[in-house]
């Protein structure tokens, strides 16, 4: 995973499309992101910041690349970038789509719907709320006990949910 330093053309590593990143389980068998293993999962702004250059986003994914701890995306974050990147077109989707495609995909199951109600109505009765997006990303990340790389504050109103800022 490969952001681009301001004024610089890195190329990001990429899986081949149609291909699911695996990772291997706590028990050493193949399995899917999200059978056992803990990652971090990166959100929408970390992502659109490395895309972007920003030095502490790239800064970040090359002490996570480093450490060689598994990185992932959930499947709403992953749809946030690609709606700018399709906006944008041309180098930036193809960019965006090679960042994405690096990473282990969570997808928004019935455990992280039933996560989202929580989150939802534990916010309700304290008079807030999260947008849908966002409330989904943090009900995925929480569901798999998986730490959020973000830099939006509005993630620190959801209990329970591991957050790193960058």
């Amino acid at each position: 995973m490969e952001g681009r330093a301001e004024g610089e053309d890195a190329p990001v590593p990429r899986v081949p499309r149609g291909q699911r990143r695996t990772l291997p389980r706590e028990d050493g068998a193949p399995g899917t992101a999200s059978e056992g293993m803990r990652m971090v999962s990166l959100e929408t702004t970390f992502l659109v910041d490395l895309l972007n250059g920003v030095p502490a986003a790239v800064n970040r994914a090359r002490d996570l690349e480093a450490s060689g701890e598994p990185k992932c995306v959930t499947a709403p974050a992953a749809a946030e970038v690609l709606a700018g990147a399709y906006y944008m077109g041309g180098r930036d989707l193809s960019r965006a789509q090679a960042l994405l495609d690096s990473l282990a995909l969570l997808e928004f199951d019935w455990e992280a719907c039933h996560e989202a109600g929580k989150i939802g109505a534990d916010l309700l009765s304290r008079g807030e709320v999260l947008g849908a997006a966002d409330l989904f990303i943090a009900a995925i990340s929480r569901r798999h006990a998986h730490r959020l790389l973000t830099r939006d504050r509005s993630f620190a109103r959801v209990r329970g949910l591991a957050i790193e800022t960058y």
